[in-house]
């Protein structure tokens, strides 16, 4: 007797996976390239992206000679995403404290799907996050999904 298989599943091959194929624009990755280069001068607080004619696009940015004070740059992001009712993507230079007590930052990746979007679209982002993340630059260690406001 043969062993029953599924009529759409053959042995020893892996289920096929859809990605939504949505990927950053050529400038988005060339800003988030500027944003994450170590040893330079920081040029951005943050980049908020958004997926727009099927690319991931940066839909606003905050340059660093527009708000010194990184804390009130990252509670200008924090209200801004949390004010958009669909999900985003965002790199965000946070400060935190480092050895000694010295204040110090790093980028990090924020994806934004707020509970109350469209099924469709939190589906369209999830599913481009991924390659969306091993697509940052290499600096970028921290990554966070946060669905509400208190996250």
């Amino acid at each position: 007797r043969r062993p029953f298989t599924h009529p759409t599943h053959t042995p020893n091959t892996h289920p096929v996976t859809m990605a939504s194929g949505i990927k950053a624009s050529d400038e988005a990755v060339n800003e988030m390239n500027v944003m994450c280069k170590s040893g330079q001068k920081r040029v951005y607080n943050y980049l908020i992206m958004s997926i727009k004619d099927q690319q991931i696009q940066i839909e606003k940015q905050q340059r660093a000679d527009e708000q010194a004070d990184l804390h009130a740059a990252f509670e200008e992001f924090s209200a801004y995403m949390v004010a958009q009712k669909e999900p985003r993507f965002g790199l965000v230079e946070l400060p935190h404290p480092g050895p000694g007590g010295q204040e110090v930052s790093q980028v990090v990746f924020i994806h934004w799907s707020p509970e109350d979007s469209s099924i469709r679209t939190k589906m369209l982002y999830a599913s481009s996050a991924e390659s969306f993340k091993n697509s940052l630059p290499s600096s970028v260690k921290v990554k966070v999904q946060s669905t509400d406001a208190s996250e």
